[in-house]
């Protein structure tokens, strides 16, 4: 999966980054129906239920902001992560529909402030099947 900065609050926001996941439905046939992530980048597993035609899942992530001035660190903010996903393009392998294009966004924020502002970031994000 590849994120693309949309906006941020934040000076030091990476413009891109990559994060490789697995992600498996939780039903054996019929179509769309919830799915596990696993993301072999960043060592997690969720629950990633299928709503209106979309993927959704949330996770909190400890220290994922850091506050201060300088290389100096007052203090760590958790940050929550909502990624929204949707399949645009799908393909017949070995008798299943099988997603090879997604696309979606991912709303970052932190749990506090650091001074006057809370940290913000949104992503696209675009993944294909490898």
């Amino acid at each position: 999966m590849k994120f693309i900065l949309i906006h941020s609050n934040l000076s030091d926001s990476l413009a891109t980054d990559v994060a490789k996941w697995r992600i498996a439905p939780r039903c054996k046939s019929g179509g769309g129906c919830d799915a596990k992530v696993t993301s072999i980048s960043g060592n997690y597993t969720v629950k990633m239920p299928f709503i209106n035609n979309r993927y959704r899942f949330s996770r909190r992530v400890a220290k994922d902001y850091t506050c201060g001035s300088g290389s100096e660190v007052d203090y760590y903010i958790s940050g929550v992560r909502e990624v929204t996903l949707e399949i645009v393009k799908m393909k017949l392998i070995d008798d299943e529909w099988t997603a090879t294009k997604i696309e979606g966004t991912s709303d970052e924020h932190g749990t506090r402030t650091c001074g006057f502002s809370n940290p913000e970031e949104r992503f696209a994000i675009r993944g294909s099947l490898n």
